[in-house]
């Protein structure tokens, strides 16, 4: 190879590199490639895409393994803006988030083959292994890579168990044999032998160093580790069991379909249970020990170990043959996966089925659930699917292979699965993107916010009175702007022409000079709270709702109202503008289109059963989508000319109220647990961000086939109430973390405690 040259996607080559006397760039990667082009093209090395052809080449790509045409490797690059998020709300904290941004998504390679049991400690960022290859291998979440190499089995490792406190491992082979090993060395301190078949299953009471394990033969035994004896049931059926070590009682499922209490110290039975149909498939058992899940046959029964004479029975109708099942006790909730692939969602309480997950497919081999939020994971031939167990839909899949074991941070949103290919995969799994940085600088809510992406800056709003000019690149105030009396709901700009309004709580709009910071026109006539506003900087109209019900439409070169819009029987929450086109929606549910030249409604949309809160117009396409305290997005088209209209909308002439309800909405997206506060939209790729009173922020796709394709992106202390997501120029994640903090005026701090437990919503 003679050299190296990268041209901008117009030809024009403005990096060469001859091998004479750069040789050592063509041991360079991709990744180091960037770097050095970053200054030469003014492009952050993050936005850049450097392709061969038509295939665009990852980091870790080497130059000197590309194929070169005629002695010359061509290159091109591409420049891609990075698409954010920048949402405010009840915690008076601006949050930025890069969608491109990942905390976790690594492969762990470090096995020859297939990996049989993982253990993780997600509090430190640890995890173990063990594989078919005959070790077990620690891991470092963080770095990603193995930091210990246990070797000491002659057979496949089988079963692990880690005390991750006192960093001590207890792990089982089909070399018949139970190592415990000293973590921080990486040697084993004991061996024990005891074995006429290799164990299957392990349970470890770390405090009262004792395990209990099951035999491929059935057979189960009972360890003391610090005398290292062991003492056998008898039995050689046992197939899977439960362990509560401090009353020293197990229970086990037998091949037969029997269920036994043990007593543990003496080693005996003290009930059992035999259910009714065919043999146990799944188990499950409460911690207490006191009642016992199974699924038997296509019959889900439900066993209270604590009678002793006549076993308490009950019998629930499955209508399929049932392999797996993990129980909520505290909950009285269940889920069962049977040979269909169906998941149902049971109430334990009442007997009944609540909900049928997903349909007929591939048998899940693993599931992991996640109560409080009514989400589980399970794994199925090569992909893991995250449900959402109250609507009974998935929300995201992830072709992962096969995968055999998986362990899931709810908290973080990471899991981590090994499989037959011996590799560890760690994601950040069913989100996407990363909060990069916070900017704290107002002392109260954070109400509204408008961004201009391309030039890295922002402009919020909110109860502490006062708008707030950001830096967003250099995560700093820029600027701060005082002249309202109330809170400030509302704010637009006009970036290229410096300027911006905002609508208080004070009845008024103010129109601002963002390069002087002053006011350049009050704008009043409202009798009521000004609640949304949109503008039109090019026409020189602004049109604002208020609380009574009205809107008002203002010409911004005169600052004076030219119309007077009536017809929302309560506050009018959102707005938006395409002059003469305009669209609101309030607090009676609905959207009513308006012809500003003439003044008049032109057509009434019943569009939800709660307040219309927020909303985003498309008007090439012409579709909007509407965020509502129903929980609900919906997206609607408006077009006259397109079918769809005939059934979204009607023309109405009867006093301003609509002759019946209409809900033929053309796609509904519902993931949150409350009220929609706000939206924001990207027509151009059909993804929406939206903020919500249960303080997260969900991520859509509006043109994906169905409505579950939804991530959620983060969340914040308090409610999201507003939002916008665009694109620009890659910003640098805050090394501080929280950023702003101008300095309040006494007033203001006045103001804060005369405004203390003031209700907004």
């Amino acid at each position: 190879m003679a050299r190296v040259e990268v041209a901008y996607v117009s030809g024009v080559v403005f990096y060469e590199s001859n091998c004479g006397t750069d040789h050592h760039d063509l041991r360079h990667s991709i990744g180091n490639l960037k770097r050095r082009l970053q200054p030469l093209c003014g492009v952050p090395a993050e936005e850049q895409h450097i392709t061969l052809g038509p295939d665009v080449l990852e980091d870790w790509h080497l130059l000197c393994n590309l194929p070169a045409d005629e002695g010359v490797l061509q290159l091109t690059l591409i420049r891609s803006l990075t698409r954010m998020v920048l949402s405010g709300g009840r915690d008076r904290k601006l949050m930025l988030w890069d969608l491109n941004r990942s905390d976790a998504d690594q492969d762990l390679v470090g096995h020859t083959q297939a990996v049989r049991c993982l253990a993780v400690d997600w509090a430190g960022q640890r995890a173990m292994s063990g594989s078919v290859d005959r070790s077990l291998q620690l891991w470092d979440l963080v770095m990603c890579h193995c930091v210990l190499e246990l070797r000491g089995h002659t057979d496949t490792v089988t079963c692990l168990s880690v005390h991750w406190e006192s960093n001590i491992a207890l792990s089982a082979g089909l070399d018949q044999t139970l190592l415990l090993w000293d973590l921080d060395v990486g040697e084993v301190m004991k061996e024990l032998m005891d074995h006429a078949s290799p164990t299957v299953c392990l349970e470890v009471d770390w405090i009262g160093r004792q395990a209990l394990l099951i035999a491929a033969d059935g057979a189960m035994r009972h360890w003391d580790l610090s005398q290292d004896r062991a003492e056998g049931c008898g039995r050689q059926d046992i197939q899977r069991m439960f362990v509560n070590w401090s009353n020293l009682q197990a229970i086990t499922g037998c091949s037969d379909g029997e269920v036994l209490l043990w007593d543990l110290c003496p080693f005996q039975v003290l009930r059992s249970c035999v259910p009714p149909g065919s043999k146990t498939s799944c188990m499950s058992a409460s911690p207490d020990l006191l009642e016992v899940a199974l699924g038997s046959g296509s019959t889900l029964c439900l066993w209270s170990s604590q009678f002793e004479r006549k076993p308490a029975i009950k019998a629930l109708d499955a209508e399929c043959l049932l392999v797996g099942l993990e129980v909520d006790w505290s909950g009285r909730s269940a889920l069962t996966c049977g040979e269909d692939g169906q998941l149902k969602f049971w109430n334990l309480t009442v007997g009944q089925c609540l909900r049928v997950v997903g349909g007929p497919g591939p048998v899940a081999t693993c599931m992991c659930v996640h109560w409080q939020s009514a989400l589980a994971v399970t794994t199925e031939n090569r992909s893991v699917k995250l449900w959402d167990l109250c609507r009974g839909r998935c929300l995201q899949s992830l072709e992962l292979g096969c995968s055999s074991a998986v362990s899931v941070n709810w908290q973080k949103h990471q899991l981590i699965a090994a499989g037959e290919d011996s590799v560890l995969r760690l994601r950040e799994t069913f989100r996407r993107g990363k909060c990069i940085g916070r900017l704290q600088g107002h002392m109260d809510t954070i109400l509204c916010l408008t961004v201009n992406w391309a030039g890295s800056e922002a402009l919020s709003g909110g109860s502490d009175r006062r708008l707030i000019l950001w830096d967003l690149s250099e995560w700093k105030v820029r600027q701060t702007l005082r002249g309202h009396e109330d809170t400030i709901r509302c704010v637009e700009a006009d970036w290229q022409g410096r300027r911006a309004i905002s609508g208080s709580f004070d009845r008024s709009l103010v129109l601002w000079d963002l390069t002087s910071g002053e006011i350049v026109a009050r704008l009043t006539g409202h009798i009521d709270w000004v609640c949304c506003s949109a503008t039109a900087w090019h026409d020189g109209h602004c049109i604002s709702g208020a609380r009574d019900g009205t809107l008002r439409l203002w010409d911004l070169e005169t600052a004076s109202c030219t119309s007077l819009l009536t017809g929302h029987t309560g506050a009018v929450w959102a707005v938006a503008l395409c002059f003469p086109d305009a669209f609101s929606g309030g607090q009676d549910g609905t959207i009513r289109r308006w012809c500003l030249t003439t003044g008049s409604c032109l057509q009434l949309l019943l569009a939800h059963q709660d307040a219309v809160r927020s909303l985003d117009v498309d008007w090439r396409s012409a579709h909007f989508l509407t965020g509502s305290f129903d929980s609900c997005l919906r997206m609607w088209p408006f077009n006259s000319t397109d079918p769809w209209c005939q059934i979204a909308f009607r023309l109405f002439y009867h006093s301003g109220a609509p002759s019946q309800v209409f809900q033929d909405y053309f796609q509904e997206f519902d993931g949150h647990r409350r009220g929609v506060t706000s939206c924001s939209v990207d027509w151009s790729c059909g993804l929406a961000v939206s903020g919500s009173e249960d303080c997260s922020i969900r991520l859509w796709d509006i043109y994906a086939e169905d409505d579950s394709s939804d991530l959620l992106l983060g969340s914040h202390e308090g409610a999201v109430l507003c939002i916008s997501m665009g694109c620009g120029p890659s910003i640098a994640p805050c090394r501080e973390g929280i950023q702003g903090l101008p300095a309040a005026h006494p007033w203001e701090e006045q103001v804060m405690k005369n405004m203390a437990g003031r209700v907004i919503f």
